[in-house]
């Protein structure tokens, strides 16, 4: 557990940032001591916690600056650690450092999700894993998502599916799109926010917005 220690402060970082932005004591009090445990496979890894927070918190509706909706706090960790794991799978724990994510990413994509991500995919390569933790999570609840369009709005996730889906599943949706993508740098995939540029939006982090 301890080769990975820099992904899960990750994990608590952006747990955290949103726990700040919603005024959330519980899911802050998550981020600073909720357990978190490795999984280390032969050829995979994957980040869980046998505690997760419970109930709902209240955020803003996704594109709207007047209603309000609830989020599911555990529905919303596990996403996080899911885009965590996908992320581990390029952690090199002896050198400590995260590989770049293959230039034929849309090819791994496919290759992941065979017809699902044939579509248009305008993102930056910091929103693959988060892609690929939705999709791989939908197809865990019965019913895979076949994607109409992938892009970046706003400094935002947008990910429009074509196939019908759950309640559930289009929550893990909307909760990619509309908290956690604004947590992510859409370059590398660290911690970061969305910066308003002269009126144009994108989430990175500091070293990237300079």
């Amino acid at each position: 557990m301890d080769g990975y220690q820099p992904l899960i402060a990750e994990i608590r970082e952006i747990i955290g940032r949103i726990a700040l932005s919603h005024s959330d004591e519980q899911l802050a009090a998550w981020a600073l001591s909720g357990p978190i445990e490795v999984d280390e496979g032969v050829d995979d890894v994957h980040f869980s916690s046998p505690s997760m927070p419970s109930g709902r918190l209240q955020s803003p509706e996704p594109h709207s600056d007047i209603s309000t909706w609830t989020v599911d706090r555990a529905v919303l960790v596990e996403l996080v650690l899911r885009t965590a794991s996908a992320r581990a799978q390029r952690w090199l724990v002896a050198e400590q450092r995260l590989l770049s994510m293959p230039e034929n990413w849309r090819a791994v994509l496919a290759e992941v999700a065979g017809e699902r991500f044939k579509c248009e995919v305008s993102i930056g390569l910091g929103w693959v894993d988060l892609m690929l933790a939705v999709d791989d999570w939908l197809s865990e609840l019965g019913q895979p998502a076949t994607w109409g369009q992938i892009k970046q709005k706003f400094g935002e996730l947008r990910a429009y599916p074509d196939s019908s889906l759950s309640d559930r599943q289009l929550d893990i949706i909307v909760y990619a799109e509309s908290i956690l993508s604004e947590q992510l740098c859409e370059t590398c995939g660290a911690p970061g926010r969305t910066r308003d540029r002269a009126g144009w939006y994108n989430t990175s982090c500091d070293e990237h917005t300079k």
